[in-house]
């Protein structure tokens, strides 16, 4: 093998559309090859569902590099992901850019913005992350009202941000608020 580049085996199976069921389904691979350039497999499969038994030929899709900007708390920064570009992608999608979950929220194709396009013809796509939100809480504390910035993150607690200022111990119920004690009885 020569070295920095990877090569391609064969797959157990694949999601193809049956002949016989007319459903996208799992087909097992019974045999197989992959093509010189490692982007076709041609195989005999075995429909999992009916077990019709057929030849195929499978197309690797080309992908391309589609710049995203995503926003984060306030701050965008620019990545590059790598796209099948036969896919359509539309406004409210879920992606992973890098690491992080993002919901795409424009789609420029060329100097004008859709809700949908197909990967090929997309110059920029504008996304958020969803898995963290900044959420400003006010404290109020008889005279002084305190304001603190909590990060929340999808299936966590809130968290408290590092900038925040701290906030007294609490030690109880204040006298402004303490329970009345009903008039005595004369």
């Amino acid at each position: 093998m020569i070295e920095g580049v990877i090569t391609m085996n064969v797959p157990n199976a694949l999601q193809l559309t049956c002949d016989e069921c007319q459903e996208v389904t799992m087909h097992e691979v019974l045999r197989g090859r992959i093509g010189k350039d490692q982007d076709v497999i041609e195989a005999t499969v075995k429909c999992l569902e009916c077990g019709k038994v057929c030849t195929t030929v499978v197309r690797e899709a080309k992908s391309m590099k589609v710049p995203i900007i995503v926003s984060e708390m306030g701050s965008s920064q620019r990545l590059e992901l790598e796209l099948g570009e036969d896919e359509i992608l539309a406004v409210d999608d879920e992606l992973v850019a890098g690491d992080i979950p993002v919901i795409v929220s424009a789609i420029e194709v060329g100097e004008r913005r859709v809700r949908r396009a197909m990967v090929r013809d997309i110059s920029t796509i504008w996304a958020k992350r969803f898995d963290k939100v900044r959420v400003r809480v006010a404290i109020n504390k008889l005279h002084k009202t305190i304001s603190v910035d909590l990060e929340a993150y999808s299936g966590a607690s809130l968290r408290r941000d590092a900038e925040a200022p701290d906030l007294p111990p609490r030690s109880g119920a204040s006298p402004r608020h303490a329970p009345r004690r009903p008039p005595a009885l004369a």
